[in-house]
């Protein structure tokens, strides 16, 4: 079943995502595969506005919000070498990561937004706190209701 498939693919020129997966999705993951995403107990230290309990947060989703308020509507790899040199700035090692379903044109402006019109606007966030577990944290709540704040703030429907 794999072989023809893959058969199919090349013959009909496609990556497999354009062919399985209609839709635009970009994915920012918080380090590359064999990493862990740092959680910060206090944004603060990193530069943004607390948002929650104590100000906790994940690492990469502050540097994001960092670079989005200084720059709005950066091409996505000027974001990302932004996200990695804050990270980097304040110690961590985490290295974020950029995929999506189709390929990107990493010289395209983010943005959370279609920015050719038309279709539906979704997004989902999973923050998971690990509560009462070895490795609990504290900020994966905070960064869904921050990110549910900045989504809705750039013209998402709850």
């Amino acid at each position: 079943m794999v072989a023809e498939t893959e058969a199919k693919w090349r013959k009909e020129g496609q990556h497999p995502q354009q062919m399985e997966l209609p839709a635009d999705v970009i994915l920012i993951s918080g380090c590359s595969d064999e990493q862990t995403s740092a959680d910060v107990s206090n944004v603060e230290q990193i530069g943004h506005m607390a948002c929650g309990p104590g100000g906790a947060g994940g690492a990469c989703t502050t540097s994001l919000l960092l670079c989005l308020q200084k720059t709005p509507k950066p091409a996505m790899i000027d974001m990302l070498i932004d996200m990695r040199s804050v990270l980097k700035t304040k110690g961590y090692t985490q290295v974020p990561q950029l995929s999506g379903s189709h390929d990107i044109s990493l010289k395209t402006a983010f943005s959370v937004r279609n920015g050719e019109g038309g279709g539906g606007t979704r997004a989902l966030f999973i923050g998971i706190n690990y509560v009462g577990q070895k490795g609990e944290l504290r900020g994966c709540h905070n960064d869904v209701d921050t990110m549910k704040a900045y989504v809705s703030s750039q013209g998402y429907d709850e």
